[in-house]
């Protein structure tokens, strides 16, 4: 037993330079598109096992590496895996649904990309449109040279993506949250047996609710030109009419996934789920499956 507050140090020093050979990875290789599922791991383990001192002397001993290393990439990159490592190890030992940990863990990681792409400009100082026109000035310039008349083009999309980019960081957020939560469950459970899987997508279902509010935004965004709405306003409305249209996309494959379970068929209708996601006139027909199955549960509700 005299032994054991030693191991813990051990241990904690260990996941520092684990981390620091992760993070190392994470800006000098091609796995940087990858640090939201690596970088976590260590504060992870650290959040299943370790007590406060040993604890906070991972942290000290791994944002003082990190620091000294890789300077304020390093700083920033490492406040993301800490948060993100340690929600998720709280979340997975909470009492609660597996849906209702991965709402808080959606929540989470939207305010921290909020945090990590604004922090990171302002510590730049750079607003996030003269970043984007640094991004793609070079490419537009080479599409220009290329086909002359696509030049142009990436600055337009560069116009919209600013425009778009609540709603790109709410997907990007909810899309992390499902594949940390799945990933880490697996971990946590192989090594605490800690088991609170998300259930089957075919017995998931949104609120009728979304039907009501997926026509009232199509209404307001399709009229926004007769109507005194700022450009803020505006905005803000096509920004939440993607968000429950892409929510109505995700319960037309609820339908789908219900569907297979009761064809022989299987793969045929998961593969057109699949393809919808990807090919943009099957994200209509996804949409339409999931109106049409909020509108038929509803209608089937007891009054």
């Amino acid at each position: 037993m005299m032994h054991d507050p030693s191991r813990r140090y051990v241990k904690a020093a260990g996941l520092s330079l684990l981390y620091l050979l992760l993070l190392f990875a994470s800006l000098k290789t091609p796995l940087m598109l990858l640090y939201p599922l690596i970088l976590p791991i260590t504060f992870f383990i650290d959040g299943l096992d370790h007590r406060f001192p040993a604890r906070f002397f991972f942290v000290l001993m791994t944002f003082f590496l990190s620091i000294i290393f890789f300077g304020t990439s390093g700083l920033m990159l490492t406040i993301y895996a800490l948060a993100s490592g340690y929600t998720l190890s709280y979340l997975l030992k909470k009492k609660g649904s597996a849906l209702e940990s991965l709402g808080i863990l959606f929540l989470a990681l939207l305010v921290l990309n909020v945090f990590f792409v604004f922090g990171t400009l302002s510590l730049l100082g750079i607003s996030f449109e003269d970043w984007m026109e640094t991004v793609l000035q070079p490419l537009d310039k080479e599409m220009g040279a290329i086909w002359p008349e696509g030049a142009g083009t990436f600055h337009t999309f560069a116009s919209n993506l600013v425009r778009y980019t609540p709603y790109m960081l709410t997907l990007y957020s909810f899309v992390e949250a499902t594949l940390l939560y799945v990933v880490y469950e697996k971990i946590a459970r192989r090594l605490r047996g800690i088991q609170k899987p998300l259930p089957p997508l075919a017995t998931l279902s949104f609120s009728p609710w979304l039907i009501w509010l997926y026509f009232l935004l199509a209404l307001l965004t399709f009229t926004k030109e007769d109507t005194a709405l700022t450009s803020l306003d505006t905005q803000v409305i096509e920004n939440m009419f993607l968000i429950i249209s892409t929510m109505l996309m995700m319960q037309g494959i609820f339908f789908v996934y219900r569907l297979s379970e009761e064809s022989k068929a299987r793969l045929f209708w998961r593969s057109l789920a699949v393809i919808g996601l990807i090919i943009p006139p099957f994200d209509l027909l996804l949409r339409l499956i999931g109106l049409f199955d909020l509108v038929t549960r509803h209608a089937r509700k007891p009054s």
